[in-house]
């Protein structure tokens, strides 16, 4: 499986946020590259969503990014479907943040999100095997950071 991270956010958060996920996303990737949980998924995507500091704002960002969907890969052509969650934090806390700090608060986000992930599952996915192997990885990685 793929992973995948990114950020919406402020533009003054951008270049720490793009930072830390582009860290997450090659902490994790070499972990999950062969794994496989099923229903046709090839990829999990996480973003950050950190666009404005009313809560029901970067909840309604949200919603685009929290989601089962596929996409055609530009380069090969072939059809890529995707898991995808998204992280709603008010960027104001975050800008006084290290980039440090901000990999920790994303990956106890993360964690706790997983619980309750708000999306439909797709038939045949394994989710309860890629949430324990994500929550190992992600501890594994706040161990290391």
């Amino acid at each position: 499986m793929r992973i995948r991270c990114t950020c919406d956010s402020w533009s003054d958060l951008g270049e720490a946020l793009g930072n830390v996920t582009v860290r997450l996303q090659e902490a994790l990737s070499p972990f999950f590259s062969n794994k496989e949980y099923g229903g046709e998924v090839d990829q999990f995507m996480l973003v950050v969503v950190a666009v404005d500091s009313d809560v029901e704002e970067n909840k309604r960002s949200c919603k685009a990014y929290n989601r089962v969907a596929s996409y055609k890969d530009m380069i090969t052509g072939s059809k890529v479907k995707f898991l995808g969650i998204a992280l709603p934090f008010d960027p104001i806390p975050l800008a006084e943040m290290s980039e440090r700090e901000l990999a920790n608060l994303i990956c106890i986000a993360l964690q706790e999100k997983m619980n309750n992930p708000e999306l439909k599952i797709p038939k045949g996915f394994d989710y309860q095997l890629f949430k324990n192997d994500l929550q190992l990885a992600l501890e594994l990685y706040k161990c290391a950071i």
